[in-house]
């Protein structure tokens, strides 16, 4: 199935190289668009806005991300796993990047 609306910005990969910049985009994107409240964990919100943060997060998904995170129904929940995934990333790269 073809992607009806362009992603707004890059996919995240199953590489973890983007990660920094993908999770940065989504959370400013989920705020300016007032759905940030359906990825923070005490985050109170509605299930419409759970939903349309959900579709939005899995359209910037490498296509076997998509496919290892299909069951999961829940925003924060999603987005809980994402980090427990990538966001070592930040220990790694991220010091690396103010040394230089």
């Amino acid at each position: 199935m073809a992607n009806i609306e362009k992603p707004k910005f890059y996919i995240l990969e199953v590489s973890r190289n983007n990660y920094l910049s993908q999770c940065l985009d989504v959370e400013m994107h989920l705020q300016g668009q007032g759905l940030a409240n359906a990825i923070i964990i005490d985050g109170n919100t509605n299930n419409k806005n759970k939903e349309n943060a959900l579709i939005f997060i899995r359209r910037h998904f490498h296509e076997s991300l998509k496919t290892q995170y299909l069951s999961v129904r829940d925003s924060k929940i999603l987005w809980t796993r994402l980090r427990e995934r990538y966001d070592h990333t930040k220990t790694v790269i991220l010091p690396q990047a103010q040394y230089d």
